[in-house]
């Protein structure tokens, strides 16, 4: 394949989709979309119904602000947002692990249901079918891959939950339950609907039943006449009341006339057309439109599996998966491998490394990769869908690329394979948290995610042509060559030669999927039809962050040696009992803010300090390293030798590498909380005292204790390092020493420590 001629290209303004009744927030002034054109949006203030013109760049600005960025509610003005905009903001990944379990196992069967519905005539929501289909769905749910359970119960065990050891959790419940089920689905597919009413859970009894069929039946009678329209409808169903309310005006003046003792019907009152209109649109709109416009239209429009939808715009539909990298690599630092004697040098471990990757499907676009050592796990899954809600183009630059990255927003909705990392509770917590569809296609059903496949197929043709150790893919193509005794890249070179061939070649190599149009221009043509915003700062930190638990003292929360302290904060403390654990999570590429848990939402608290605002964990962790090999057991640092040092750790490759976050190790909560136990410094930021030098980072090599901290371990020999953090057993388990957690933390307050947040 020759090599394009590639162009270094200014960043491209995204065009966003803002839906209707959605809400964006910039420093505390609210607004509607009105409409949007090639120059711009339009928006409502709704404060006081004035409109703004913004172009594309003004509002891609707004969203960049460092101080306070936009943040985007979708339907937050609609009839279910007014009711959530009056509590704290909530994720489905903050409630108890068994609340969450059973919100993604009820919103997954119901998905199985309706993915069945739309293709199989025998798939109704009556209770005899249902009694024979509920056995196939979750027959499919507990076996991806097509064996037959023996544990599904019916009858009167029902209610019975089963063990995990008989392969599920959960017995078949009677179709009545089912269906109230797919009735919360098909009103807001979002899990979280599944355990939480947020409003009154059934209509109120204004209505006698003989008024409530009547409602009902021209209800129905509406729906089976795509024609007609309410106000028809509704005076036909007043024409049949008045004419009922006729008959029992005559049978009561019978009943006076002859003297029966008999109690006088009352008259029925006719619904409103307001509430006849309410009432069909509280319906779901799916079901309003398989009855109006016919199965094929629901199909295109609602159907839970869209493999045949036509996509066309960025971030509609992506798609992911994993790949064995075909290269033998050096399990060395280069630095170190470059200092080594031939001796040395044979000794070190090869191995073959892992890559999991997102693409869009409209465009061909990379939205985000992870190289990692350990297998496939929850852990590299949730790390890389994080890379397709930020701008990546630092990285790009890091990596000395021409071309931007900035292929970032908020997927509509991804489609993986059947592995366990994906079908798992945390993996499908963090895709319904960022408000996107998951789709679990069948196991072995390569086809359903072809756009991955054929992305991976390519990469392994043409990544690493020119460079020593290939295993070409198999024995055969391999030959009698020896890739491990013939390699000669190190595991770190392998995240820069992905990443410029990515960007820089990739992406502006013509397509066949494309028409011969290049991923970077399919960008820039699809995104006028519009993008979803990527989530803000404060919501990425909500859904990713690191888990961590703390006593809230007087002087806020500590972590990593920073104090993050508010108002509201110690408001907080003292509502809550003695020896309360508060929930925290921590942004490891920004220690400005940090979220906590108060039982109804998120709060963000910022740190005491404004100088750790944009300081990754990474650069943190060097910092103190350096303190410590400096002998402070206590450090008082000035700000201006804070933002010094905070600059001078960005300038460091190994710093900028790690924060790039692409070969880095994935980390567990765990790993996390053992850095803090070595990076343990009582660290005082004044205003002016100082009593270590504002120079103390300028020396040409991290402290060693760097090192060892983040997990990587170089011998004083220089022959072998290790990763403290691989993991040994299941890709998606970890040693129990590992996730080991005090006994005084509830668990239930705790997601899974064994992924990456």
């Amino acid at each position: 394949m020759e090599r394009p001629n590639i162009v270094a290209a200014g960043p491209i303004t995204p065009i966003y989709d803002f839906k209707p009744l959605s809400a964006l927030n910039h420093r505390g002034t609210f607004y509607r979309p009105v409409e949007r054109d090639l120059t711009g949006h339009v928006f409502q203030r709704v404060h006081d119904g004035l409109h703004e013109s913004f172009t594309h760049e003004e509002i891609q600005a707004m969203f960049d602000d460092k101080e306070s960025p936009m943040e985007y509610r979708p339907g937050y003005y609609s009839l279910k947002g007014a009711r959530a905009a009056a509590r704290p903001q909530a994720y489905l990944g903050s409630l108890a692990d068994d609340e969450q379990d059973r919100a993604v196992f009820q919103t997954a069967v119901c998905e199985i249901f309706l993915t069945h519905e739309t293709k199989d005539k025998d798939f109704t929501r009556s209770d005899a079918k249902m009694k024979v289909n509920l056995y196939k769905v979750w027959d499919e749910y507990y076996n991806p891959e097509g064996k037959r359970a023996n544990h599904l119960t019916q009858g009167k065990n029902s209610k019975k939950r089963k063990s995990k050891s008989d392969g599920g959790r959960y017995a078949i419940p009677h179709p009545r339950t089912f269906r109230n089920w797919l009735r919360k689905y098909e009103s807001d597919a979002n899990a979280l609907n599944q355990v939480r009413n947020w409003g009154r859970n059934q209509k109120n009894t204004y209505y006698t039943a003989e008024e409530t069929a009547m409602l009902q039946k021209y209800i129905m009678e509406y729906l089976a006449n795509p024609d007609a329209n309410q106000v028809d409808i509704h005076g036909l169903m007043k024409d049949e009341i008045d004419d009922r309310n006729e008959e029992i005006a005559r049978k009561n003046e019978e009943n006076r006339e002859s003297g029966n003792a008999v109690e006088e019907v009352p008259e029925l009152r006719t619904p409103s057309l307001r509430t006849f209109s309410q009432r069909i649109k509280e319906l779901p709109p799916a079901f309003v439109t398989l009855a109006r416009h016919g199965k094929a239209a629901a199909e295109r429009e609602y159907a839970a599996a869209r493999d045949g939808l036509q996509v066309i715009r960025p971030l509609q539909r992506g798609e992911m998966d994993e790949w064995r990298v075909d290269l033998q690599v050096l399990l060395v630092l280069a630095g170190v491998w470059q200092q080594m004697s031939a001796k040395e040098r044979a000794k070190v471990k090869r191995m073959r490394l892992w890559m999991t990757a997102v693409i869009d499907t409209a465009t061909r676009c990379l939205l985000g990769f992870r190289v990692h050592k350990q297998a496939p796990s929850v852990m590299t899954s949730i790390a890389t869908l994080e890379m397709t809600t930020i701008d990546k183009t630092s990285i790009a630059k890091l990596y000395s690329c021409t071309s931007n990255w900035a292929f970032y927003g908020s997927l509509d909705e991804l489609a993986t394979d059947s592995a366990s990392w994906y079908s798992s509770q945390p993996f499908r917590v963090t895709v319904n948290d960022l408000g996107a569809t998951l789709l679990l296609p069948p196991a072995g059903a390569a086809s359903a995610r072809g756009t991955i496949e054929r992305f991976f197929r390519t990469t392994a043709e043409h990544a690493f042509t020119y460079f020593s150790g290939l295993t070409k893919g198999s024995v055969e193509a391999k030959g009698d060559r020896d890739p491990e005794a013939e390699a000669s890249v190190t595991f770190e070179e392998v995240a820069a030669i992905l990443t410029r061939y990515f960007i820089d070649v990739y992406h502006n190599t013509p397509h066949d999927g494309l028409g011969g149009e290049t991923p970077n221009n399919a960008w820039k043509r699809l995104s006028k039809h519009g993008i979803t915003p990527p989530p803000s700062p404060a919501q990425r930190r909500h859904i990713f962050g690191i888990n961590v638990q703390r006593l809230v003292g007087k002087h806020g929360i500590r972590f990593l040696g920073v104090y993050f302290q508010s108002p509201e904060l110690q408001a907080l403390r003292r509502r809550w009992k003695s020896g309360h654990l508060a929930l925290a999570r921590i942004d490891r590429q920004n220690l400005g803010s940090i979220s906590v848990w108060t039982g109804e939402g998120w709060l963000s608290v910022p740190a005491v300090s404004d100088e750790f605002e944009g300081m990754s964990v990474w650069a943190w962790t060097a910092v103190c390293a350096e303190l410590k090999a400096i002998n402070q057991k206590e450090a008082k640092l000035s700000r201006q030798t804070v933002r010094k040092a905070k600059d001078e750790a960005r300038k460091r490759a190994e710093i900028l590498r790690m924060e790039g976050d692409l070969d880095n190790p994935v980390q567990t909560e765990a790993a996390y909380l053992e850095w803090e136990k070595k990076m343990d410094l009582k660290i005082r930021i004044t205003a002016r005292e100082d009593s270590v030098p504002e120079d103390f980072m300028t020396s040409g090599k991290l402290a060693a204790d760097f090192y060892e901290t983040i997990g990587i371990e170089v011998t004083a020999s220089k022959t072998d390092w290790r990763d403290a953090t691989e993991h040994t057993g299941e890709p998606d388990k970890v040693d129990e020493a590992e996730t080991a957690v005090d006994a005084s933390t509830p668990a239930s307050s705790l997601r899974d420590d064994t992924f990456d947040r």
